[in-house]
């Protein structure tokens, strides 16, 4: 009898969790009569040329999305106050909207007849720009004290040597010394984080600086330039890649295909609008 009552209750549990399963499946937002089914919102985002797992990945363009999607709910339950005439223009438009989506839609059909396989162009454009377009160089992170040598530059460089010292023995914090000693006009934005940069966003000594730190060696040897003397921490680098043909080449492709029909659009409509002046006859009250 115990095995038959666990049986009969573990049936029941699993027939609520179904229930309250069900009771939330196929739609998106309720409130009062209003409601927005799966299956509703899923032809507004094919409409509007959208992907249900892109949108997931922005919760607030999705929020957005929903809240305007209610609103407009919202006041289509009034749409009893439109006019005769008004839902007789609102029809008009839907008709001429209709009419201008088509004829876009056939253009853009012409444009890509014909075209042409770009994989051999594709190619040869990535060995034209693959040392530049294509290879990204050495990227480097610190984070920086920066004293300004005023008079004496034995004690701005002592000070920085002295501040290495107790960052290397863990008696003083990188951070804490960038905000009590660094001169930097911007150290309190991201206290003394610099952004990511290459060989020539810096000057050479910076660089050749910063580009011998790792996360083994931290800290930077104090060196000066121009007026003030500087302290690097290593932050993080990013090594020299070459991206590879398979990565960029749906890319490349896209990019010649896209151009290619703008151009075949931007000719197919110089055609009929030579047609129109040249063909079409205009009735003399239009003229």
């Amino acid at each position: 009898m115990l095995k038959i009552h666990l049986l009969f209750s573990s049936l029941v549990c699993l027939w609520l969790v179904a229930m309250a399963s069900y009771a939330y499946a196929g739609w998106v937002w309720k409130q009062g009569d209003l409601e927005l089914s799966e299956h509703d919102f899923q032809q507004v985002l094919e409409a509007r040329g959208l992907q249900h797992s892109k949108l997931e990945a922005k919760p607030q363009l999705q929020q957005s999305l929903l809240q305007e999607l209610f609103v407009r709910a919202a006041l289509l339950q009034q749409d009893s106050l439109l006019s005769t005439e008004q839902e007789a223009l609102i029809e008009k438009q839907v008709v001429e909207y209709r009419k201008n989506q088509r004829s876009l839609q056939v253009l853009d059909k012409l444009a890509r007849q014909n075209m042409p396989n770009f994989e051999k162009r594709a190619k040869e454009l990535y060995l034209v720009h693959k040392d530049n377009k294509y290879s990204h160089p050495l990227l480097l992170r610190v984070r920086v004290i920066q004293k300004k040598i005023k008079e004496d530059k034995a004690t701005s460089i002592a000070l920085l040597e002295q501040i290495r010292t107790q960052v290397s023995s863990g008696e003083l914090d990188f951070i804490d010394a960038v905000k009590q000693y660094s001169d930097a006009p911007d150290k309190s934005l991201a206290a003394g984080d610099s952004f990511w940069f290459t060989r020539g966003q810096k000057p050479p000594i910076f660089f050749q600086a910063a580009e011998v730190l790792s996360a083994q060696t931290p800290l930077s040897s104090v060196f000066v330039w121009q007026d003030a003397a500087y302290l690097l921490q290593f932050l993080d680098r990013q090594e020299p890649t070459v991206q590879t043909y398979a990565e960029v080449c749906d890319s490349i492709i896209a990019e010649l295909s896209k151009a290619y029909v703008d151009k075949q659009k931007t000719l197919l409509l110089d055609e009929l609008k030579t047609r129109f002046q040249k063909e079409v006859e205009l009735n003399p009250s239009f003229q």
